[in-house]
């Protein structure tokens, strides 16, 4: 015989979406721990399959927005480079600001 457990709110919320049961009101009051454990392995195989699917998802994303920036010129080197040139225009105004309030 099975040791059998009273579910949590949460843990009968998984019942019912892994389709053990048809609703909330349908669960008993003791469950066996192989069929909340079976139900949260179902849960936790179905959340990942939803991740990844986000992942490839979200990667496909940025390659098309990378392929569209390089369409437009934009590149992280292109960017290195502004932002050291703008860097060195006005460090020396900065030194020069600096030392005149000193």
């Amino acid at each position: 015989m099975s040791r059998r457990f009273r579910p949590t709110e949460f843990q009968k919320t998984i019942l019912v979406w892994t389709k053990k049961y048809k609703s909330k009101n349908e669960i008993p009051t003791f469950v066996s721990a192989e069929v909340i454990d079976r139900s949260r392995s179902e849960a936790r195989i179905k959340i990942a399959n939803v991740l990844m699917l986000l992942t490839a998802l979200a990667s496909l994303g940025a390659i098309f927005a990378g392929k569209s920036a390089a369409k437009r010129g934009e590149s992280v080197h292109q960017m290195n480079l502004d932002w050291h040139k703008k860097y060195e225009e006005e460090h020396p105004l900065k030194e020069s600001n600096v030392a005149s309030s000193k």
